[in-house]
């Protein structure tokens, strides 16, 4: 739903019936949390600029992820309807994110477009080098395991984390393009995710 005042003083009323709903579907390991908890705590300076965040499924800092894990279908129509006010009433732009989307299967996406079929869609995916992919998976995992017994156990040894994390295993354009296609030729929109990103801070900045 929309809520009340948030940020309406300074929307751009428009006639315009197109709405335009970038799904930002990852990768994973290209700054994705950073930006999904930017998206939650800057939610009302982006609708006053016309870019409407749905407050349907939204976490603190993992995007839509209480939405789209489970794609039910009251979930799904409850995030139209609320798509469709925030057109009504002359927004833009609305952004639906989590990193989960890069691994569905053709039926979620499928699924998840029908139920967006009223809006224009845009897919939004983050790249990012393969080996620094690997390297920062690597790091996770064995931290993970520190801490105790862990399902990532088998992938501590860096060949085997190389192994998981390498193509055509974890394919970022083949997911983006997987998900265009099951989409109808939804627009994909690729995006480099570099190392000084990270250092800078600059992750959620750049996204925005």
């Amino acid at each position: 739903m929309l809520p009340q005042g948030a940020g309406t003083s300074r929307v751009i009323f428009r006639t315009s019936i197109t709405l335009r709903v970038v799904l930002h579907i990852g990768t994973d390991k290209t700054g994705s949390t950073s930006i999904e908890s930017a998206l939650y705590r800057n939610r009302d300076w982006l609708r006053e600029r016309s870019v409407y965040v749905p407050e349907t499924g939204l976490g603190r800092d993992n995007g839509h992820a209480l939405l789209l894990e489970q794609l039910h279908d009251g979930e799904l129509a409850s995030l139209a309807k609320e798509l469709s006010t925030a057109r009504d009433v002359g927004f833009a732009r609305a952004i639906v994110s989590w990193e989960g989307m890069v691994r569905f299967r053709r039926t979620q996406i499928r699924k998840l477009f029908r139920a967006l079929r009223a809006f224009d869609i845009q897919v939004l995916v983050y790249l990012r080098d393969q080996a620094e992919i690997i390297q920062s998976a690597h790091l996770q995992w064995i931290q993970a395991g520190r801490a105790g017994p862990c399902r990532f156990a088998h992938l501590r040894t860096l060949p085997a984390c190389a192994s998981a994390c390498w193509p055509p295993r974890s394919s970022a354009i083949r997911a983006a393009t997987t998900t265009a296609r099951c989409a109808g030729g939804a627009d994909i929109c690729p995006a480099r995710i570099f190392v000084c990103a990270f250092s800078t801070g600059r992750v959620s900045s750049t996204a925005m």
